[in-house]
Protein backbone atom coordinates (compact mmCIF):
# COMPACT_ATOMS: atom_id res chain seq x y z
CA UNK A 1 0.00 0.00 0.00
CA UNK A 2 2.91 2.87 0.94
CA UNK A 3 4.68 1.60 -2.54
CA UNK A 4 1.10 2.82 -4.30
CA UNK A 5 0.89 5.58 -2.17
CA UNK A 6 4.53 6.74 -3.39
CA UNK A 7 4.82 5.48 -7.11
CA UNK A 8 1.23 7.90 -7.16
CA UNK A 9 3.42 10.70 -5.93
CA UNK A 10 6.04 9.81 -7.69
CA UNK A 11 3.72 10.49 -11.01
CA UNK A 12 1.82 13.61 -9.46
CA UNK A 13 5.24 15.32 -9.08
CA UNK A 14 6.18 14.27 -12.79
CA UNK A 15 3.30 15.76 -14.15
CA UNK A 16 3.83 19.00 -12.58
CA UNK A 17 7.43 18.68 -13.82
CA UNK A 18 7.35 17.76 -16.99
CA UNK A 19 3.74 19.57 -18.53
CA UNK A 20 4.28 22.79 -20.38
CA UNK A 21 1.58 25.00 -22.00
CA UNK A 22 1.84 23.94 -25.70
CA UNK A 23 2.93 26.38 -28.54
CA UNK A 24 0.15 26.55 -31.30
CA UNK A 25 0.85 28.36 -34.38
CA UNK A 26 -1.03 29.20 -37.68
CA UNK A 27 0.83 25.81 -39.02
CA UNK A 28 0.09 23.30 -36.50
CA UNK A 29 -3.11 24.76 -35.08
CA UNK A 30 -5.38 21.95 -37.34
CA UNK A 31 -3.48 18.97 -36.32
CA UNK A 32 -3.39 19.77 -32.87
CA UNK A 33 -7.06 20.94 -31.91
CA UNK A 34 -9.69 18.24 -33.38
CA UNK A 35 -13.22 18.34 -33.26
CA UNK A 36 -14.37 17.35 -30.25
CA UNK A 37 -11.04 18.61 -28.56
CA UNK A 38 -11.05 20.85 -25.32
CA UNK A 39 -8.64 23.32 -25.15
CA UNK A 40 -7.55 26.78 -23.27
CA UNK A 41 -5.22 29.22 -25.54
CA UNK A 42 -4.14 32.29 -24.60
CA UNK A 43 -3.24 34.78 -27.35
CA UNK A 44 -0.01 36.76 -25.94
CA UNK A 45 3.01 39.16 -27.23
CA UNK A 46 6.37 39.57 -26.34
CA UNK A 47 6.40 42.75 -25.86
CA UNK A 48 3.07 42.74 -24.05
CA UNK A 49 3.47 43.86 -20.18
CA UNK A 50 0.30 42.18 -18.96
CA UNK A 51 0.49 39.06 -20.91
CA UNK A 52 4.52 38.81 -19.08
CA UNK A 53 2.41 39.07 -15.57
CA UNK A 54 0.06 36.77 -16.92
CA UNK A 55 1.93 34.31 -17.50
CA UNK A 56 3.06 32.51 -14.42
CA UNK A 57 -0.78 32.30 -13.58
CA UNK A 58 -1.30 30.59 -16.39
CA UNK A 59 1.34 28.28 -16.58
CA UNK A 60 0.28 27.59 -13.08
CA UNK A 61 -3.23 26.67 -14.05
CA UNK A 62 -1.90 24.45 -16.76
CA UNK A 63 -0.04 22.42 -14.23
CA UNK A 64 -2.96 21.92 -11.91
CA UNK A 65 -5.53 21.00 -15.31
CA UNK A 66 -2.60 18.45 -16.07
CA UNK A 67 -2.83 17.17 -12.94
CA UNK A 68 -6.47 16.87 -12.02
CA UNK A 69 -8.52 14.01 -12.87
CA UNK A 70 -11.75 16.12 -14.32
CA UNK A 71 -9.36 18.10 -16.24
CA UNK A 72 -6.21 16.26 -17.55
CA UNK A 73 -7.22 15.86 -21.34
CA UNK A 74 -7.94 19.56 -21.73
CA UNK A 75 -5.31 21.10 -23.89
CA UNK A 76 -3.42 24.41 -22.94
CA UNK A 77 -2.03 26.23 -25.45
CA UNK A 78 -0.41 29.69 -26.67
CA UNK A 79 -0.73 31.53 -29.23
CA UNK A 80 2.32 34.09 -30.38
CA UNK A 81 0.37 36.99 -32.58
CA UNK A 82 3.37 38.04 -33.63
CA UNK A 83 4.44 34.74 -35.19
CA UNK A 84 0.83 33.65 -35.55
CA UNK A 85 -1.05 36.24 -37.25
CA UNK A 86 -3.49 34.42 -38.63
CA UNK A 87 -4.65 32.56 -36.22
CA UNK A 88 -4.92 35.92 -33.82
CA UNK A 89 -7.00 37.18 -37.19
CA UNK A 90 -8.84 33.75 -37.37
CA UNK A 91 -10.09 33.86 -33.75
CA UNK A 92 -10.55 37.71 -33.81
CA UNK A 93 -8.26 39.03 -31.59
CA UNK A 94 -8.29 42.76 -30.42
CA UNK A 95 -6.82 43.01 -26.94
CA UNK A 96 -3.59 40.83 -25.07
CA UNK A 97 -3.44 38.52 -23.74
CA UNK A 98 -7.00 37.11 -24.53
CA UNK A 99 -8.38 33.45 -23.54
CA UNK A 100 -10.26 31.55 -25.24
CA UNK A 101 -11.85 28.37 -24.33
CA UNK A 102 -13.00 25.76 -27.25
CA UNK A 103 -14.83 22.23 -26.77
CA UNK A 104 -16.17 20.71 -29.63
CA UNK A 105 -15.32 23.66 -31.91
CA UNK A 106 -17.52 25.80 -30.06
CA UNK A 107 -15.28 28.81 -29.34
CA UNK A 108 -15.98 31.10 -26.17
CA UNK A 109 -14.10 34.26 -25.22
CA UNK A 110 -12.58 34.52 -21.58
CA UNK A 111 -13.73 38.06 -19.99
CA UNK A 112 -10.34 39.62 -19.04
CA UNK A 113 -12.05 40.10 -15.14
CA UNK A 114 -12.28 36.10 -14.97
CA UNK A 115 -8.75 35.04 -16.70
CA UNK A 116 -7.37 34.36 -12.86
CA UNK A 117 -10.15 32.19 -12.72
CA UNK A 118 -9.47 29.70 -15.14
CA UNK A 119 -8.89 26.37 -13.30
CA UNK A 120 -12.36 26.84 -11.83
CA UNK A 121 -14.05 27.94 -14.94
CA UNK A 122 -12.54 24.67 -16.77
CA UNK A 123 -13.19 22.07 -13.72
CA UNK A 124 -16.57 23.56 -13.13
CA UNK A 125 -17.55 23.98 -16.82
CA UNK A 126 -18.24 27.02 -15.99
CA UNK A 127 -17.10 28.28 -19.64
CA UNK A 128 -20.81 27.59 -20.48
CA UNK A 129 -21.66 30.88 -18.79
CA UNK A 130 -20.08 32.52 -21.81
CA UNK A 131 -21.48 33.46 -24.86
CA UNK A 132 -19.95 31.21 -28.14
CA UNK A 133 -18.54 32.64 -31.14
CA UNK A 134 -21.04 31.33 -33.90
CA UNK A 135 -21.70 31.70 -37.12
CA UNK A 136 -19.37 33.25 -39.81
CA UNK A 137 -17.19 34.73 -37.00
CA UNK A 138 -16.31 31.06 -35.89
CA UNK A 139 -12.82 30.46 -36.26
CA UNK A 140 -14.20 26.98 -37.03
CA UNK A 141 -16.23 28.60 -39.84
CA UNK A 142 -16.34 27.03 -43.11
CA UNK A 143 -15.88 30.74 -44.54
Amino acid sequence: MLLLRILALLSFIATLSFAQVTEVTDDNVGSLIGKSDEWVLEFYADWCGYCRKFAPKYEAAQRVLASSPTSHNVGVGKVNVETSPGLAARFFVQRLPTIVHIKDHEVRVIPADRMNDLVNIVQDQLWQEFQPVNGMTSPFSVM
